[in-house]
């Protein structure tokens, strides 16, 4: 299977909104009042403030599965609800619109009446996209009329890629990428504190050449000095070419970046110069982020090769579909997953089904197998 890349024309996109509220009760109150019973629910989240509801005018039912994906990947317009005073008179308002038949007869209901619903519902209910979630449901249903969501979700596996091998456990350069605040520093320092009895001591250091931040300095400084390892602080080319003649004996080095800055990538890639290539690169990612921002990111950092990925924060996301479906696209395996802050308790080694049984675990979602 592949995924899908077809030009849509803009004419044929749908109508999608997205829309905020306190509860989804609120959030599907505002839809309703706004788009009537035609409306599809494409997909929702909670957030910070509330939840979040994706939104199509339209009904989607017989809609291209292109022709849908492509709709959700274009801006669309954010919507807050307006102001209830309780969810007493949410429910009330709710009750009206269906009374007077503008009301919610598909907005729950929509998103998957076909044979094989129970594929796509579930799928949703892990937060892949809607285009994804069809496309899996697809596929799985030509291989077999009888397929359900475990099938699916044993699909999926199959196409996740795999590292066979521990990236650490390879020693040599190994570095940190990714946007400010995903958490690379402390995900770096959990991996040094579990590494230092593997390698030794003496043969692991610290090096970073985020000077941007002095707190990421500080805080690398406090765990290299904890388990007894040896940090520097790089700023310049000149300065990275003796580090690496320096640190020629040690078996690992992990490298901290200040994320996509040209001071950054001008030292990486003259370390790349210097060690003759040899630097295995690792991109941290938030795992809450949507889809099209672990996209971009992804493409945004491969001018340097990715090795592996790491996702950060699963402490605090309910769901991880959406971070499943960009390694299904980009085939770039993921190697760890950070499931909070203590260091260096909270970091998960990815094996072959991780990820698939992490995403059931989280969602909720009943499988066969159960």
């Amino acid at each position: 299977m592949t995924y899908l890349t077809t030009v849509v024309p803009m004419s044929d996109l749908l109508p999608i909104h997205e829309i905020s509220g306190k509860t989804k009760n609120l959030a599907v109150a505002e839809a309703l009042k706004r788009f009537g019973a035609n409306a599809t629910l494409l997909n929702s989240k909670e957030t910070v403030d509330g939840v979040s509801l994706v939104i199509c005018e339209e009904d989607t039912r017989g809609v291209q599965a292109d022709v849908l994906a492509a709709s959700l990947k274009k801006p669309f317009p954010k919507i807050q609800e307006t102001r209830i005073t309780n969810n007493i008179e949410c429910i009330s308002r709710i009750m009206e619109l269906v009374k007077s038949k503008k009301g919610i007869n598909r907005m729950e209901l929509s998103i998957g009446k076909s044979k094989g619903s129970g594929v796509f519902l579930g799928l949703m209910k892990m937060g892949f996209q809607y285009g994804f979630a069809k496309e899996i449901e697809a596929e799985v249903l030509s291989i077999s009329a009888d397929s359900n969501l475990d099938d699916a979700l044993q699909y999926i596996n199959s196409k996740l890629p795999l590292m066979e091998n521990d990236i650490i456990s390879q020693g040599g350069w190994i570095s940190f990428m990714g946007p400010t605040g995903v958490g690379k520093t402390t995900t770096l320092s959990k991996i040094a504190t579990l590494v230092s009895g593997v390698f030794g001591k003496d043969n692991i250091a610290i090096v970073t050449v985020d000077t941007y931040r002095i707190g990421a300095a500080s805080q690398l400084r406090e765990v290299a000095d904890y388990i007894g390892i040896d940090f520097f602080i790089c700023e310049t080319p000149d300065e990275l070419k003796v580090l690496t003649r320096t640190l020629s004996n040690k078996k690992l080095v992990l490298l901290d970046t200040a994320g996509k800055s040209q001071k950054d990538k001008l030292l990486h890639d003259q370390l790349k110069m210097f060690l003759s290539g040899d630097i295995k690169n690792l991109l941290v990612m938030h795992a809450g982020a949507q889809y099209d921002l672990l996209d971009s990111t992804i493409d945004a950092f491969s001018d340097n090769a990715i090795h592996g990925i790491i996702y950060s924060k699963l402490d605090e996301v309910s769901k991880i579909g959406e971070p499943i479906q960009a390694i299904y696209k980009h085939q770039i395996p993921v190697c760890y997953l950070s499931t909070g802050q203590n260091v260096p308790s909270d970091i998960l080694a990815v094996k072959k089904s991780t990820l698939i049984e992490y995403a059931v675990g989280l969602s909720g979602v009943r499988t066969n197998k159960e």
